[in-house]
């Protein structure tokens, strides 16, 4: 099956709405912008001609999460897209939204997947829409995930009896019911 081009979306789609990201670089214009809109996007990379196919039920808070900030932004969400957005500056990129008035989950899945399925997008790492079925960490991955939460790296290190978060707080817990006489 032959991937379909920018123009052949638009073809397909011609409700949708075209943002350059630079535009909606600052939060307060992209939500006066994207404002109630749900339905599926597609992040476009000029540069790279890749893709990234996503859906929402609010586009102007999902566009939130993909605004890269800084640098310790950029190290706590590790996503392929994200990694994207500060390699090539979002002068690069290109928002399409398909909305979907009244939208349901099911209808938002529905098309995210034939948007999946039409442009094969080298930014997704899932296949399926909404399902992180099928992802496995590589080994690779495993043994630096493991790495990184090794002795004193480990949120849980030191942390034993009442000052461990899994066994409670260490005060006292009274109930009360009315079933049962105070003794």
């Amino acid at each position: 099956m032959k991937r379909l081009t920018l123009k052949q979306i638009l073809a397909l789609y011609p409700d949708a709405l075209i943002f350059r990201m630079l535009d909606l670089q600052k939060r307060k214009d992209r939500h006066a912008i994207l404002k109630d809109l749900a339905g599926a996007y597609i992040l476009y990379c000029h540069d790279s001609g890749k893709y990234y196919v996503g859906s929402s039920s609010n586009i102007a808070n999902r566009m939130d999460f993909y605004m890269p900030t800084d640098s310790i932004y950029r190290k706590r969400f590790n996503c392929v897209i994200i990694r994207a957005l500060f390699k090539y500056g979002l002068s690069s990129f290109t928002l399409l939204v398909l909305p979907i008035p009244n939208s349901t989950r099911e209808s938002l899945l529905k098309l995210e997947q034939e948007l999946i399925d039409a442009l094969s997008p080298e930014y997704n790492i899932l296949t399926t829409a909404g399902s992180g079925k099928g992802f496995k960490h590589n080994d690779d991955a495993c043994l630096k995930i493991s790495e990184a939460k090794k002795g004193d790296k480990n949120p849980m290190y030191g942390r034993k009896g009442i000052d461990s978060p899994r066994y409670g707080t260490g005060k006292k817990l009274y109930v009360y019911s009315s079933l049962f006489p105070m003794m």
